[in-house]
């Protein structure tokens, strides 16, 4: 092995250890706070580094310097922005406090779901469902026309990729709002169940054979929509919302931080054994064992962006490309403001065992489409957006929309290791109307007393 190989090996090792050391001094600057965007951000890149480890160990794959410090220098850039916006919310909340513009006045906040509108969003769910089971049997047609249902399913998961391939059978809008109010009530439920799990009127067994039926249903619309990561999202959700009320719940912090973690390496194992399961729906894990998907899934991405990266025109002078803002790009196709539009799938790098992998890191989409200097400016806006979120929630812990937001939102911080999400799935109508909908049911619901 020549002394270059061996200094590419080496930037793996670096790169584990950088993160593990950026990991520590984000433990300690933020007293461990484990939901801080920061310490999400850091522990994602560190589980797909360690994996991309391990397939350098059994097949001498390895990145650059220049990836490792891209990948080293993006993730500051994110914890710069972060801290700015902490300084800066904290700051803004002691000049209020000072002024005496804040309200002191004790507040104690309680919500009531009647029981005839949870039967009403059960009835809603159930018809969703079933409209979205006939309309994938319907796309599925177009290119499967004599497949089994398993087949048609796996079929209509082109429509995801491609939408324009299906515009001939079209998503109605009933269809739409029936996804989107089964999503926000489930989420609004799954706070009610890890909050409020103590109210009198949560505990009648209507109220609770209610909920779980509601959340059952919202599973099953996950699995027809043929996409795995939405159960990813809606894990990330939960568990979240339920490390908020176990800093709530435990006086002493480090206590709580160890049971948040013990339990956050089940939920990571829980993941991937689901994320495989939900394969054999849609035919993707057919032929792989759940080791080849867990290091397939995890371990791939430095690679590829590596040889992204290999090309100095990808970095200085690439053109601004369509890998990030489909969402908004897709509203915009709807209204007649762009002339054409799909979702951007990245193209397959290949690399020498034989492997390939389209998924790059959050970096490429970024890079792509603003340059290397562009993707820390994204990087660093990204860290301001969520440190004035976090910090708010910790100024106001009161505020039980603001916690559902920050556990909904936190998502694209984790899967930064993997792809791009907070200007693909973030900016997009379906999530505008989401946060809408979910502060409109948070405040028709809650009784102050």
């Amino acid at each position: 092995m020549s002394s270059l190989d061996k200094e590419c090996d080496y930037m793996l090792v670096l790169l584990v250890f950088t993160l593990f050391i950026m990991l520590v001094m984000a433990m300690y600057l933020t007293k461990y706070d484990v939901l801080s965007p920061s310490i999400v951000l850091i522990i994602g890149f560190l589980i797909t580094s360690v994996s991309s480890l391990y397939v350098n160990i059994i097949s001498d794959m390895s990145i650059s310097m220049v990836t490792y410090l891209v990948i080293v220098t993006s993730i500051m850039f994110f914890l710069c922005g972060e801290g700015l916006a902490k300084v800066f919310v904290n700051s803004i909340s002691k000049s209020v406090t000072r002024c005496g513009n804040i309200n002191t006045k004790e507040t104690n906040i309680d919500y009531h779901v009647p029981q005839s509108f949870l039967y009403l969003i059960v009835v809603v769910a159930l018809y969703t469902c079933l409209g979205q089971y006939e309309y994938i049997l319907e796309s599925g047609r177009l290119f499967s026309k004599d497949g089994g249902t398993l087949e048609l399913i796996a079929a209509s998961r082109i429509c995801t990729i491609e939408p324009i391939a299906c515009e001939s059978v079209p998503f109605s809008m009933a269809l739409k709002l029936g996804l989107l109010t089964t999503k926000c009530i489930s989420y609004f439920i799954v706070f009610l169940l890890i909050f409020k799990r103590g109210d009198q009127h949560l505990k009648r067994k209507a109220s609770r054979f209610a909920f779980y039926l509601i959340l059952t249903l919202f599973c099953i619309q996950l699995l027809l929509s043929t996409a795995r990561t939405g159960f990813i999202y809606f894990l990330i959700y939960v568990f979240a919302m339920w490390a908020f009320f176990q800093y709530k719940s435990e006086r002493v912090r480090k206590k709580a931080v160890k049971v948040i973690l013990k339990k956050a390496v089940k939920v990571f194992l829980f993941s991937c054994l689901i994320f495989y399961a939900l394969g054999y729906f849609t035919s993707k894990s057919n032929d792989l064992s759940i080791a080849d998907m867990l290091i397939g899934y995890t371990g791939y991405q430095n690679f590829a962006l590596d040889l992204y990266l290999d090309d100095e025109c990808n970095k200085f002078c690439s053109p601004i490309g369509p890998e990030t803002f489909y969402g908004l790009r897709a509203t915009l196709f709807r209204f007649g403001f762009v002339e054409n539009w799909m979702r951007a799938n990245l193209s397959f790098a290949e690399f020498e065992n034989g492997r390939s992998s389209n998924v790059y890191t959050a970096i490429r989409r970024v890079i792509s489409d603003f340059s290397l200097f562009g993707s820390y400016i994204y990087f660093f806006i990204l860290g301001v957006f969520y440190g004035v979120l976090y910090k708010s929630i910790q100024i106001n812990r009161k505020n039980d929309f603001s916690i559902a937001l920050y556990c909904m939102l936190l998502f694209p911080v984790f899967m930064n290791a993997w792809e791009e999400r907070f200007s693909n799935v973030v900016f997009s109508t379906f999530m505008f109307a989401n946060v809408i909908i979910l502060y409109f049911v948070f405040y028709i619901f809650k009784r102050r007393y």
